[in-house]
């Protein structure tokens, strides 16, 4: 027992000599910009202009580095730190590219301008870095499309509006024949085929396109964009619900104490793309006969949430089987669910506990 105590006590020492080391502005350091995308052009050059904030007082300093992850290198010219005012300091990394992109592959090239907290040689304290991404996007030397689908979860026989962002990234023309795909499951139920279009080297362009949905049943589903252009395509992905007003009561607590308040637990899964507020009543039955009833709380349920509501129930009852149903009203529905429970003897609880104690005492 004694060394169980001391080990503990160590625990606690412990923890709080981390903390003591651990400074209060750990999570304050900031840099804006957040990020910086470009795409290349021979012998580009610009300043752009950093501006650090939250630096903890107890740190030495602040310094600046830079960072390259892709073929791009040494292209990064940094300043030193000036004042800015309220607290603030500012730097400028100016970017000066090569004048081919000879050796350089073509798609996202990141560079990474970073400022971190310098330690006093004495002090033990977590450091912070933070580094803001500049890409730069090298072209193909063909039509090259990137495509991103995007949906949302709606209602059941609303209509889905499916959004198509396309963008040439390649340094020639592209001609575009874009299809949408629906899928339940991996089966197609449904095939939309969008207008042909041309995109020039670097431009983008949103589309969009409907689908009704009337007579589709709830569910899960998906969609596939297929953009075909020269010998290629371009594809993404997208899943989505259709919900139905409906929640479902998924499980139920089984096993309760004779005469004592109990807490009751029920679980729920919404079908809905909306909140829905609810609440339940559960009545105990024997020989179908109702011989006690509680209600819960109104409760709140989420776009497609699975929760546990929790009840407590003051119940006067013999110890026994006994039949239960839980019927659970929402926006003039009710969604209902038959069990069996079990209530126990105080008596039947404190052997359990004492059997415990003596078993882990023989061991």
């Amino acid at each position: 027992m004694n060394k169980t105590r001391y080990q503990f006590i160590f625990f606690i020492f412990f923890i709080l000599i981390f903390l003591s080391l651990v400074p209060k502005h750990v999570m304050a350091l900031g840099i804006t910009p957040s990020k910086i995308s470009l795409y290349f052009e021979p012998s580009y050059t610009r300043t752009f202009t950093f501006y650090v904030t939250g630096a903890n007082p107890k740190a030495s300093g602040i310094v600046s580095y830079v960072k390259y992850e892709g073929d791009i290198k040494n292209v990064i010219k940094i300043s030193d730190f000036s004042d800015a005012g309220d607290g603030r300091k500012k730097f400028s990394a100016t970017l000066s590219l090569p004048t081919s992109k000879e050796g350089i592959s073509p798609g996202k090239q990141r560079i990474l301008i970073g400022v971190k907290e310098l330690a006093k040689p004495s002090d033990m304290m977590a450091l912070v870095a933070v580094q803001v991404p500049i890409d730069i996007f090298v072209l193909y030397p063909t039509g090259f499309i990137k495509s991103k689908l995007s949906s949302k979860n709606i209602g059941i026989n609303k209509t889905q509006t499916f959004k198509l962002n396309l963008e040439n990234v390649g340094e020639k023309q592209a001609i575009i024949k874009p299809r949408i795909d629906i899928l339940s499951g991996n089966v197609i139920i449904n095939s939309i085929n969008l207008k042909t279009l041309i995109l020039n080297p670097k431009e983008s362009k949103k589309l969009t396109k409907e689908w009704n949905t009337t007579g589709d049943p709830a569910g899960e589903y998906s969609a596939v964009a297929i953009c075909k252009y020269d010998d290629k395509e371009a594809v993404s992905n997208t899943s989505f619900k259709i919900g139905e007003l409906l929640i479902k009561i998924v499980n139920f607590s089984h096993v309760f104490k004779a005469k004592t308040i109990n807490k009751f637990d029920f679980n729920v899964s919404s079908l809905w793309n909306g909140k829905i507020s609810a609440y339940a009543d559960i009545n105990v039955l024997n020989n179908n006969q109702t011989i006690d009833e509680f209600k819960t709380p109104v409760f709140e349920v989420n776009p497609w949430e699975e929760k546990t509501v929790s009840s407590y129930w003051q119940n006067n009852l013999e110890p026994g089987k006994y039949k239960i149903k839980i019927m659970l009203h929402y926006e003039g529905k009710v969604t209902e669910k038959d069990g069996e429970i079990l209530i126990s003897s105080n008596k039947s609880t404190i052997l359990i506990i004492i059997s415990f104690i003596i078993l882990a005492i023989i061991i």
